[in-house]
């Protein structure tokens, strides 16, 4: 592991609170739209964060009414209208991501009525088109997801107990278990580092194997998947790509992304045919294949230089 003296420990710190800050400022628009719209001079920047303020609100308020549910339910009823509340949930996030994204699925036929798979999609950003695919299995195919997440986000006292009633753990046990009874699972390979430090829809895997080793041992397909400019939706400064990031987040793992604006371009997930992992073949081998897969769906489906008026105007016309 990485080790770092108590100076850069303090940068690191430093560095953590104002990226925190910035998130409070985004969290605070409305108040900015309330007391500084007479100043026409800011505006502008009021217009160009209003559709950022929005999504992370969004976000912020699903996890926080859950979290309260959550509180509530446990002290009351236990878990039985858990059914009942998600269902509201995903309705919400499903009617939201279409409205704004014009989302389609694609390649849904590749996916298995039954018995357990893993979905290995590309997450160059925040993954918008998971939450949206967590409602579309639920309330069109009839299936719940759940799945392995970054252990960043799970041990998170806000968001961790959020995860766990979705069905999401950083837990290889509990993928495996969930995989053992047939349901649908979603393993996002690159994590929280890919989120972090893909340009141009990169893969950032690195030498992750746990998805492929559970495959392997459970006998279950893995999925390839790719959404077509989600990362468009959501572009970042790119300061986080430096090395010195890379090295902050090898030693802190917390991970860090500042969007610039928040765009409603026009997305579709796309599903590829499913891989099985051979009978003498590594998980290394594995992995490297359903990488591959991905790339390929990349490759075929995301033109290199699209910009971001092209993204968007895909939504528009």
């Amino acid at each position: 592991m990485a080790k770092i003296d108590d100076r850069t420990s303090v940068l690191h710190q430093a560095i953590w609170y104002l990226v925190t800050l910035y998130w409070m400022v985004m969290m605070a628009h409305p108040f900015f739209v309330w007391f500084l719209w007479k100043y026409w001079l800011l505006r502008p920047l009021i217009i160009w964060y209003a559709p950022l303020t929005f999504f992370v609100a969004s976000w912020l308020i699903c996890f926080a009414v859950a979290r309260v549910y959550i509180f509530i339910s446990r002290a009351t009823i236990g878990a039985s209208l858990d059914g009942a509340y998600m269902k509201l949930q995903l309705l919400i996030a499903y009617y939201s991501i279409k409205l704004l994204h014009g989302i389609e699925v694609h390649g849904a036929e590749n996916l298995p009525e039954d018995g357990g798979l893993i979905i290995a999609p590309h997450a160059p950003c925040l993954p918008i088109d998971m939450l949206f695919f967590l409602s579309y299995s639920n309330l069109k195919l009839g299936r719940s997801v759940g799945g392995c997440v970054d252990f960043t986000w799970h041990k998170n006292n806000f968001s961790g107990p959020t995860l766990e009633l979705y069905g999401f753990s950083s837990e290889p046990k509990t993928l495996i278990d969930g995989l053992k009874q047939n349901r649908l699972r979603m393993v996002l390979p690159g994590g929280a580092y890919e989120a972090m430090f893909s340009r141009n829809y990169e893969l950032e895997w690195r030498a992750r194997l746990g998805f492929a080793r559970v495959a392997k041992e459970t006998g279950k397909p893995v999925i390839p998947s790719f959404t077509t400019n989600l990362q468009h939706s959501m572009p970042l400064f790119d300061f986080p790509i430096s090395g010195f990031m890379r090295r902050w987040y090898a030693v802190s793992k917390r991970p860090l992304m500042v969007p610039k604006i928040y765009l409603p371009v026009k997305m579709c997930m796309h599903f590829g045919e499913p891989l099985y992992c051979g009978r003498d073949e590594e998980p290394e081998e594995f992995a490297l294949r359903c990488k591959k897969a991905v790339e390929d769906l990349r490759d075929r489906l995301q033109p290199p230089q699209r910009s971001l008026l092209a993204a968007l105007m895909q939504r528009l016309i």
